[in-house]
């Protein structure tokens, strides 16, 4: 004979129970095994976690132990976030929540520290050695044309950033008012990426002052 009610699982245990919520709106309660009431209880806090670390598709190219390797360090990074919340909240009234990207851009930027450094590629006319003149100064052959992907940043916003963040320790990247903006036109001569738009005239900045940040 079948019974009324759904046996407790396992024999003898303490009944446990979930909730399910059906298609009609209405709450239903009923047995379950304690996995799945621990399963109910703390899936959150997995979800969010394979949310913000989940790889994109361009890493189906790379080796399954690159995946792995990147899977694990997104996780631990991700766990280093919990922790910060709960010495220091993300969420404060009157202010943008702290999400996932900005923890990653703050820690990216304690990790290379001052190790930045504006990088020039060989090319173009040499150094004045009468006036020390930067090649980027004497306003000859500084065209702006489009450069190789998109995925390049500027180089006067950057220098911009990384002073403002040198100046007030501490500042979030999220508080500095000097973004760092990605573009895709560079200097034909400097082969530097650089604003060129109508926001920003940082392509004008890097080639007609000394000091451009």
């Amino acid at each position: 004979m079948s019974s009324a009610h759904t046996p407790d699982w396992p024999p003898n245990a303490p009944s446990v129970t979930t909730q399910r919520r059906q298609k009609d709106g209405t709450v239903v309660e009923f047995q379950c095994p304690p996995s799945v009431a621990a399963y109910a209880e703390f899936m959150n806090g997995v979800d969010r976690l394979d949310q913000n670390t989940r790889q994109n598709k361009s890493k189906k190219s790379m080796k399954w132990y690159r995946r792995v390797e990147t899977k694990l360090m997104e996780t631990s990074i991700y766990n280093a976030y919990v922790i910060e919340g709960d010495t220091v909240p993300h969420k404060v009234d009157g202010k943008t929540k702290r999400d996932f990207l900005s923890f990653k851009l703050d820690l990216a930027h304690q990790l290379i520290g001052d190790g930045y450094t504006e990088r020039h590629q060989t090319g173009g006319r040499p150094r004045s050695d009468v006036n020390n003149t930067p090649p980027r100064l004497d306003r000859t052959d500084h065209w702006p044309v489009a450069g190789v992907g998109k995925d390049h940043t500027c180089v006067v916003c950057t220098a911009r950033h990384k002073q403002y963040r040198d100046t007030h320790a501490g500042v979030k990247y999220a508080d500095n008012p000097n973004k760092i903006s990605k573009t895709t036109m560079m200097c034909e001569k400097c082969r530097v990426y650089l604003c060129c738009n109508n926001h920003k005239d940082c392509f004008k900045v890097y080639h007609t002052r000394v000091q451009y940040v």
